[in-house]
Formats: C-alpha cells, structure tokens, sequence
C-alpha cells in the first residue's frame, strides 16, 4: 500500500497518539529539538546545551503521519509496548551490536559418506526464537572435505515469517543466487508458539 510512496519523518505539531485518538486540537507550535535527540546520545559523547525552541510550519506538521521517534529499548519492549506508528532509529554500529548480541544459532547434521546424490541426515533441530519478526532461516549444504576447509554446494535463505509448518522442498542457490537445477532439500518444518 506505501509501495512508490515517500515516508516523512519528522517532528509534528499534535502527537500522533491525539490524531489517531481523533483528537485534533493543536497543542504548541513550538516544539524542542531534544525530543529526537535525546535518542541519539551515546554513552561516550558529552551531553549537548539545550538549543532554543523551533517554529514549525502547520502544513508541514500534517504531513507526519506515518512515524513518531521512540528511543529504543529492546525488541520484547518494543514489540510489547510501541504503538504500529511508533519508530526506532540508530546508528549502524549499534544495530551490528544488536546483530551480535541476538541469537544466532547454527545447528549442523552430520555428514554422509560416499553419497553425494541422494542423502538422507534424518535429523531434528530446536531453536528458541525471540524476534520472530526479525529472524531469517538459512539453508546451507557443503561437501565434507577431511583434509581441508568444506566446499560450498548451495544455500537458501528465507524469512521465518514465511516458513509453513508441514513437509517443503527447499531449493538450493549457487552464492551468485541463481538456482541450482534439480537440487533442493526436502524439510519438514513445524513453528510451535511457546508463550
């Protein structure tokens, strides 16, 4: 539905919380610039002076509808207690120390000797799943090799939001991601909600 849409992000006149309360009444038309900026302090950077108000422009306050800036607490605090409108940025070092930080889980079956055409591994792995909406599930086949680093066969990647329970032939990428004629995994999938 936004598909070819431009996203505005940028500070309004009434709260977001008022105009999806129906409540249009304007508060201020002065608005303070550490509303934002209070999201962007780290823990190593002196705290700025306060800087004077700021007059915004009505017209261009209607305009924001789409996000309000929220400092970010967690991916359970978020998913918890932000409203669908409410919106977490930071600087890419921090999401690579998210990215580090979250649960990154690798199973691996064991290897089958001298059948390279038709293996069957027979295996079950679990995994705890936190984010669900940020987790990614990677297919990923290699050629056993005992006497130096395993070759690369293929790999698929998907989303977990889009894995469906029951039995799935997974279909098998070169690292180029074109497809590798008549080679897929056959899996069988089952997502249990654990709350």
């Amino acid at each position: 539905e936004l598909k070819g849409k431009f996203l505005i992000k940028g500070k309004r006149l009434n709260k977001l919380d008022a105009m999806f309360s129906n409540n249009n009444t304007v508060e201020e038309e002065m608005v303070s610039e550490e509303d934002e900026a209070q999201d962007c302090k780290e823990k190593d950077q002196k705290a700025k002076p306060k800087k004077a108000k700021i007059k915004l422009a009505k017209e261009l306050s209607d305009i924001v509808i789409y996000c309000k800036s929220v400092h970010f607490s967690g991916f359970e605090h978020s998913r918890d207690n932000q409203a669908f409108y409410e919106m977490s940025s930071f600087k890419e070092s921090k999401a690579l120390n998210l990215s580090e930080t979250s649960d990154n889980d690798i199973k691996e079956t064991h290897y089958i000797k001298n059948n390279g055409f038709n293996p069957v591994w027979n295996e079950k792995f679990e995994f705890a799943i936190h984010v669900p909406e940020l987790a990614l599930v990677r297919f990923m086949l290699e050629d056993y090799d005992s006497a130096s680093q395993n070759d690369f066969i293929g790999q698929y990647c998907l989303p977990l939001t889009s894995v469906q329970n029951g039995y799935r032939q997974v279909p098998l990428l070169t690292k180029r991601g074109d497809i590798i004629p008549s080679a897929e995994l056959f899996v069988h999938t089952m997502l249990l909600d654990c709350l």
